[in-house]
């Protein structure tokens, strides 16, 4: 990936990944054991560069009241994730935004939009900090949701969030959860929504929390190219 973020703008890339269209019924007794800091956790993760999945090692470096922050085995320890950032993205998604100091993405989200899924009887949600594999092509990506990984085996709530080039600590890294928790929710309304609809729901997420830079040029964007 890009080394700076002033050279890139990395985007969402959900809609890339083949999706599942019919929500599996939930299994509440299959993982509903709480993790723990320090568990480990094998992940699925999507290669933007071949289009397969592939497996990558976590460990479990924060425990909120809302979710569970896993990073990669492979970037911990790295200059790019440091216990500010990580104790800043998890205050954004549990209890704090620049719209409503008293609240944070997942109760501003879940009030907007309502619950989001939940297949493995633990309400929490799994956010996977990871370094992910771009595309040459396609470009960079801040983060993105599977969303096979609501069906066996793995059957889990888990969000992606990029930390090579984007510094989780930052605007972009949060913007990016509440976009992505959005489309976490909305899957579970309606799998089978049309792309412009779920993507635009979730660009209102961000600014419903707070992060979105609402410029002309963004909504030009937008209704240029909306699928994407």
């Amino acid at each position: 990936t890009a080394t700076t973020q002033a050279a890139v703008r990395p985007r969402s890339g959900t809609h890339l990944i083949p999706k599942r269209t019919t929500a599996p019924k939930p299994l509440p007794a299959q993982n509903s054991t709480p993790f723990q800091v320090g568990d480990p956790l094998t992940v699925r993760a999507f290669s933007f560069s071949d289009g397969t999945r592939y497996q990558t090692t976590t460990t479990c470096r924060r425990v909120g009241t809302h979710c569970y922050i896993f990073v990669e085995d492979e970037i911990w320890g790295s200059d790019r994730i440091t216990e500010d950032g990580l104790n800043s993205l998890l205050v954004a998604f549990d209890a704090s935004t620049p719209r409503d100091p008293g609240r944070g993405i997942f109760r501003i989200l879940t009030d907007t939009f309502g619950p989001p899924p939940d297949v493995d009887g633990d309400p929490k949600i799994i956010i996977v900090v990871l370094d992910i594999l771009d595309s040459i092509t396609s470009g960079t990506f801040s983060g993105y949701f599977d969303t096979e990984n609501q069906s066996p085996p793995v059957s889990r709530e888990i969000v992606y969030i990029d930390a090579n080039p984007v510094d989780i600590g930052g605007v972009l890294a949060k913007a990016t959860l509440a976009h992505e928790f959005q489309h976490v929710i909305h899957w579970a309304a309606d799998p089978d929504e049309e792309k412009w609809v779920d993507e635009g729901c979730s660009e209102y997420a961000e600014l419903a929390c707070g992060y979105k830079d609402t410029t002309e040029t963004a909504g030009q964007g937008f209704l240029q190219v909306p699928n994407l």
